[in-house]
């Protein structure tokens, strides 16, 4: 019999840093930080949406140029929805120096919001769900390059390399939630550096480039060897939903073993009876192996497919129940090192309603000063309302600050968390 919890929605965030330079790890469930610019069609509802809509250009770019002569890695989450007419066009990962900076945007459609001539002196790896009549043939992941004039396009005579995706024979798809890993080794010796990417842990791609020189075009940085780097989507008469969920960059790697950090986590629930950890996005050299661990021990049994995503990014226990509270977390290793993505406790009694004022008003302010107003033996706000009892995570436990830290997180719509279980 299934569990009554029903936590769906509902979202955490924890993010480790500990970085030095410019290196960056963000998400963006409670809105876009100050150093992440958003233009054209991108909007934000608890991901960026580069694209909502047929016939948009959208795009998100860091406010501060990286380093990426001396090499880098990028890592993030994205979610390719298929609209109502048909999956694209699709989006691309901009590495540029154009003089538009962070504003840069280029076209909609099949120009994917950085074809068009709108973006220079630069590349694209693009991700392309739509497939035109002389195009390569099949959703692909390509490098593109710039053409006599500087300008950033799609034409696939520019492509530096290029991959068609079929998932059918074992490929990662482009459609749906997927992490996406993007790697620079720079050359030596006046031989051309190497770009990788990675779809879901999976090495899809690698090809020979020179950032100093994309195709006998021109560098694609400054004189300091940085680049604006970003996000760009477009849509035509497809119309996908194009989000950007969670990023992580670090520069100037030298071509080094990168060491596992930048942490970003998202936990939850994604229905009745289920919860998630999902979309744990790290930065550091692929592959990665993910091992995840329930009151520390080692999660090796996944009970039959009711526990899905052992060794992934994302886990989801199915059919919860009791025995399945706990301490959860997960440790990120690669081949030279290894990090703690620290301990969330999963699961718990059903907590009371949010609305604890009973005013019939969610996600109000007043009741969070009404809940700590009773919580110290004060009257209910306001005098008239009729508030609830204390015991908000109903463990039995009266004037616990458990039940603040529970009341809190329901409040930022994250599950019910009592804590010690």
């Amino acid at each position: 019999m299934k569990s009554s919890i029903a936590l769906a929605g509902a979202v955490g965030l924890t993010v480790l840093t500990g970085q030095a330079r410019a290196d960056f790890a963000v998400a963006f469930p409670f809105g876009v930080p100050p150093e992440v610019q958003l233009n054209g069609s991108a909007t934000h509802n608890w991901s960026v949406f580069l694209t909502n809509a047929g016939g948009q250009a959208g795009s998100m770019f860091y406010t501060q140029k990286q380093q990426v002569q001396n090499g880098f890695i990028t890592t993030f989450r994205f979610d390719a929805t298929a609209g109502q007419v048909v999956a694209g066009d699709g989006f691309a990962l901009v590495i540029h120096n154009d003089s538009d900076g962070a504003a840069a945007l280029g076209a909609g459609g099949s120009d994917m919001g950085y074809g068009g001539g709108n973006i220079t002196s630069g590349i694209a790896i693009e991700f392309d769900t739509f497939v035109f009549p002389g195009e390569f043939p099949g959703m692909h992941v390509s490098l593109q390059g710039m053409d006599q004039f500087g300008e950033v396009r799609v034409d696939d005579s520019l492509s530096l390399g290029h991959v068609v995706l079929d998932p059918n024979n074992g490929d990662p798809s482009l459609i749906g939630s997927h992490e996406g890993h993007v790697e620079y080794v720079p050359g030596i010796n006046g031989e051309p550096g190497e770009l990788k990417v990675f779809i879901d842990n999976q090495l899809v791609l690698t090809t020979a480039i020179d950032l100093s020189d994309v195709g006998g075009q021109g560098e694609a940085f400054d004189g300091n060897g940085e680049a604006w780097i970003g996000f760009t989507a477009g849509t035509g008469l497809a119309d996908s939903e194009h989000k950007i969920e969670s990023w992580t960059f670090r520069g100037d790697t030298g071509g080094a073993c990168v060491e596992p950090g930048g942490f970003v986590g998202f936990w939850g629930g994604c229905g009745v009876g289920c919860l998630e950890f999902a979309g744990v996005t790290v930065t550091g050299s692929r592959p990665m192996t993910y091992d995840w661990f329930k009151d520390e021990v080692l999660i090796t049994d996944d009970d039959g497919g009711r526990i899905v995503g052992l060794g992934t990014p994302s886990i989801v226990v199915n059919d919860f129940t009791i025995a399945d509270r706990g301490q959860y977390r997960v440790e990120v290793s690669n081949l030279c090192g290894t990090l703690d993505g620290g301990t969330f406790p999963l699961g718990g009694p059903p907590c009371d309603s949010i609305d604890f004022n009973n005013d019939s008003s969610l996600f109000d302010p007043q009741d969070i000063d009404a809940f700590l107003s009773v919580f110290s033996e004060g009257p209910c706000v306001p005098d008239t309302a009729s508030c609830n009892d204390i015991d908000f995570n109903n463990d039995g436990s009266l004037f616990d600050p458990c039940d603040i830290d529970s009341f809190l997180v329901q409040f930022s719509e994250g599950p019910c968390t009592p804590c010690g279980v």
